[in-house]
This record gives C-alpha cells, structure tokens and sequence, in this order.
C-alpha cells in the first residue's frame, strides 16, 4: 500500500490495541513479512536459509 494508507492502518492499529505507534508499525511490518511477494514469492527466506546453511555469517563459507 502507499505511504499514506500504511500510516494511517499503522495510527488506527495503535489506538485499538493501546500500543505505542512504533510497536504497531512493527505488528504491521512483521505481519507484511509472512505475505509472499507478488513477484518473488519467498525468495527472500530461501537466500537468508541458503546463507544459514552456508555458514555465511560466521566467516566460514565454502567458496
């Protein structure tokens, strides 16, 4: 959505559960996060799995 109506979801998700703006833009966000993209699916978790699984992040991949 634009930036305006995800302002304005994010404003009203805070009033109703009584949470700081922030913590609803952040229900908000992690929420988008499990929705697969139009165009990529789930691509994103299937790199971050592949680095995981590679070792990537402690310095020790293959390659």
């Amino acid at each position: 959505g634009s930036i305006p109506a995800t302002t304005i979801r994010v404003l009203e998700r805070s009033r109703a559960e009584c949470v700081p703006p922030g913590e609803a833009a952040n229900r908000v966000a992690d929420e988008a996060l499990r929705e697969p993209h139009p165009m990529l699916g789930h691509r994103g978790h299937r790199v971050i799995a592949g680095l995981e699984a590679d070792r990537w992040a402690s310095g020790s991949a293959a390659g």
